[in-house]
């Protein structure tokens, strides 16, 4: 069979040469006849060289042919088509709203819709506002704050497409930064690229964008010359382009859909309060905005990718895999990623088109809020940062208060709500609640721990100022008495005796001359130089007893006590200071240094243990740390260091909207009882919590419930009416709170909650 059809093609071929060679002859183009036919010789004419060339070509197809290529560029070109025509009505997608968003306000459509429900919405908006200031006016004051939403939600009708087009503006304004930052082609005009330009970009980068070489191309033909060929093609196709035409064309209609109706979703939360509606609005439309900046970054990242790939630089080029590969996988996880960040929200707003999904989004706005600031106390925790843990506790605090208030909004959208329930027992002054069986309660949980900081102290080391000698007393003379320190002595006198002592010794320095003693008042000291037996003597004949003396050596103001070894500067002049220098560099002097009670042997064991030059010549007499004078600068810093202890703050949460806390602390400052506990304590009243050391808790907890428990809590209305809780009732106690009273807060939030609270318990 195959003979038969090589034969066939031979005939044919044969046929064919000839049939041209024959035409050739009969219009006189012959060998003979001028080099114009640009073949042939004298010896072979060009009918025949027609002929062999004919039989070549033939044979290269046939070889086509029976390896295949032949069909596979058939396919090829067939898929090529077929690929291209099944594209084209996509491009215009690409674009006009692929990289960048559309302006919604320039569309007939949406322009038309929005005006029909703005009229709409204004009507029924100032429909409402006359009701509410003829009310206002007629003397409810409470409706007031009623009609300023009223009044802001007009505004915002009329202005809300333009704020909406201004946000377009915005995020298109940041794609074109974006863009010029990662391709890198500023004289691109991005904004004005045809569809088939994006998509061709995306295969082999920005040449396809400048380089005019590939605008006769078509995409199939660009994709099938890449790594790959016709499964490359098709891949990219199925896998990339029709899913990013989809994300394209939803969320633009998505914007449509949300600009036309605005007016409508406003004039809702105007008249029901629910102002999850405008979360869920603005949450889906940010959302939406973001999904379109995301395509366009990874529309830029991929065409730099591939610029940088047909260069022979980036990571692709780097480990040899196509970025059209990387392409395919990217846009399957960003489609994962859309959905959770996207399409879910959409549908979700989709089940509740009255709120849009806002109760769910507040929610989990505050549960995310509450696991960031968490993991910002243990960051803080780890990096020692106190302020940003007790930052980050208020902060999941505030979280989960707004969590508090999406489960109440989801409530409500649910049918669970207790407005009409509120509105109802004002009504009947409270006689609804009564029939329904509504309980109210005190708190159950009079404080809660909400979480801890953990700080490090580092305790106040400082040195004395008071230096001792470590050698004996024959030695101390040897070293100073040839530096001119002589025999001397601090005499000490008892308080009562120091009014009259500077007369005296003005006395006594005219008989023994005026350096022979010095009176120094500050310290009740009296220096006596030399002749210290009879000046303690004549002191003695004018009633003046000595309590103490010390014997040592002095010179300039500068005393060594030859018992004690101490070393004392009697004034600060320098040349006291240069006698006290001299001193420390004969003989080795030593500084007390001022440490925490009972730790100075702690201290001066672990010392030992230091590989610290000094820390062997550090010493312990009588529970005092004495360090060589000459390093008391460092070991005040070692010391210090060492000293630091790890304490854990735990904060304690007050009652849920309650203000007693400030009135507590200052009636325990007042009284003076809880000294101690309070040093340990840091209240912050606004956020109606306090941190305490951990060591204090209990004695806290005793203190404070001795201090709640024969306290009368009470509530405080709108109206300014009191309110406690008897017998599960609410009762009203007057204009005035009890004597002592511990103030709750609002007695409005009280109601909400046992309300909801008797809701949950009626399901369960």
């Amino acid at each position: 069979m195959l003979c038969l059809l090589f034969f066939l093609v031979v005939g044919f071929g044969i046929q064919a040469a000839a049939s041209n060679a024959y035409a050739a002859a009969a219009t006189g183009q012959t060998s003979s006849d001028s080099g114009e036919s640009g073949g042939g010789s004298i010896l072979i004419p060009n009918w025949v060289e027609d002929v062999i060339n004919s039989v070549k070509n033939m044979t290269k197809s046939f070889e086509d042919l029976m390896s295949g290529q032949l069909i596979k560029d058939a396919i090829d070109g067939l898929v090529v088509k077929m690929v291209d025509e099944m594209l084209a009505p996509l491009f215009g997608a690409f674009g006009k709203s692929f990289l960048f968003t559309p302006r919604v306000a320039e569309i007939g459509l949406v322009y038309h819709t929005w005006s029909t429900f703005t009229i709409i919405g204004l009507v029924a908006i100032m429909a409402g506002v006359g009701v509410l200031a003829w009310k206002v006016i007629s003397g409810k004051k409470d409706m007031k704050k009623l009609l300023v939403g009223f009044i802001v939600s007009f505004f915002a009708i009329i202005f809300s497409l333009t704020i909406l087009n201004f946000l377009n503006v915005g995020v298109n304004w940041l794609t074109q930064s974006s863009l010029e930052g990662i391709v890198g082609e500023e004289k691109i005009d991005y904004q004005g690229l045809t569809g088939e330009e994006v998509l061709k970009a995306i295969i082999i980068g920005s040449d396809a964008i400048t380089d005019p070489a590939y605008a006769g191309q078509s995409l199939g033909e660009l994709t099938i010359q890449t790594e790959g060929g016709i499964f490359t093609l098709l891949i990219v196709c199925f896998f990339e382009i029709l899913p990013l035409f989809l994300v394209s064309v939803m969320k633009t209609l998505l914007l449509m859909i949300l600009a036309m109706f605005v007016a409508g979703w406003i004039s809702v939360t105007a008249y029901t309060g629910k102002l999850e509606t405008l979360v869920g609005f603005g949450n889906i439309y940010i959302r939406t905005l973001l999904v379109g900046l995301a395509c366009a970054l990874y529309w830029g990242i991929f065409v730099r990718s591939q610029t940088n790939y047909g260069s022979g630089m980036g990571l692709s080029s780097d480990i040899g895999v196509p970025p059209i590969v990387f392409g395919v996988l990217s846009v399957i996880a960003l489609l994962i990623g859309f959905y959770f960040f996207w399409i879910r929200p959409v549908w979700q707003a989709m089940l509740s088109p009255m709120t849009l999904g806002g109760a769910v989004t507040v929610e989990r706005a505050g549960q995310w809020g509450e696991r960031f600031s968490n993991g910002l106390n243990r960051t803080g925790k780890r990096l020692g940062m106190e302020g940003l843990q007790k930052r980050s506790l208020g902060w999941a605090e505030k979280s989960r208060q707004i969590s508090d208030v999406g489960q109440r909004m989801k409530q409500a959208a649910s049918g669970k709500g207790i407005m009409v329930d509120r509105l109802a027992s004002d009504l009947t002054l409270g006689t609804t609640e009564a029939l329904r069986g509504v309980n109210y309660e005190e708190p159950t949980e009079w404080m809660k721990e909400s979480g801890s900081v953990v700080v490090t102290e580092t305790p106040s080391i400082t040195a004395s100022g008071e230096q001792l000698i470590m050698s004996d007393a024959a030695h101390i003379r040897r070293e100073l008495t040839p530096k001119g320190f002589t025999s001397s002595a601090l005499v000490h006198f008892p308080p009562e005796q120091h009014a009259g002592m500077a007369s005296k010794v003005q006395t006594l320095q005219k008989k023994f001359g005026e350096h022979a003693l010095q009176w120094h008042a500050a310290s009740g000291q009296l220096f006596v130089k030399d002749q210290v037996d009879p000046i303690v003597k004549e002191l003695g004949n004018h009633q003046l007893f000595a309590s103490k003396i010390h014997h040592g050596l002095a010179k300039d103001g500068a005393f060594v006590d030859l018992m004690q070894k101490k070393v004392t500067t009697l004034d600060q002049t320098k040349s006291a200071k240069v006698a006290a220098d001299a001193i420390h560099k004969a003989l080795p002097s030593y500084e007390r240094m001022q440490v925490p009670a009972g730790k100075s042997e702690q201290l001066h064991k672990h010392l030992q243990e230091q590989p610290i030059s000094w820390a062997k010549d550090v010493q312990l007499r009588d529970d005092e740390l004495w360090v060589p004078a000459k390093h008391a600068a460092e070991a005040q810093k070692v010391l210090a260091d060492m000293s630091k202890e790890t304490v854990r703050q735990v904060r304690y949460d007050m009652p849920k909207g309650s203000s007693f806390l400030e009135g507590m602390i200052n009636d325990w400052k007042k009284s003076g009882t809880h000294t101690t506990l309070l040093s340990g304590m840091q209240v912050e009243v606004g956020g109606n919590h306090l941190l305490l050391k951990e060591e204090y808790s209990e004695a806290f907890a005793k203190a404070y419930e001795a201090y709640r428990k024969d306290r009368t809590p009470f509530w405080r209305t709108r109206t300014g009416t009191i309110k406690v809780i008897k017998d599960g009732v609410p009762v009203d106690y007057g204009r005035h709170a009890p004597v002592n009273g511990l103030d709750m807060g609002s007695f409005e939030k009280l109601q909400q909650d046992m309300l909801t609270q008797h809701r949950a318990g009626g399901e369960a």
